[in-house]
């Protein structure tokens, strides 16, 4: 599984009816979890786009941990700012 952040980037500025859904359909193998970005004060983002900043998450070791390492990636969080 090939993450590419800045495919995800352009996916995510779209409007979308179930963001859910078609990020599934679009990037089989690859989690999205959507959440405030107030939770992840401190967090620097790999990538911002309008609307939203983008975290690698690792979790491969049985607990999900916010990455830098696009090699180490398994899943995208993508904290919701206003637009």
């Amino acid at each position: 599984m090939v993450i590419d952040v800045e495919e995800i980037g352009a996916f995510l500025t779209e409007t979308h009816e179930n963001l859910a859904l078609e990020f599934r359909n679009r990037f089989p193998g690859i989690r999205l979890t959507v959440c405030d970005y107030s939770d992840m004060a401190g967090e620097i983002p790999v990538k911002s786009v309008p609307g939203y900043d983008i975290h690698l998450v690792a979790g491969r070791d049985h607990c999900w941990k916010i990455t830098s390492e696009l090699e180490n990636a398994t899943a995208i969080l993508a904290a919701r700012r206003k637009k």
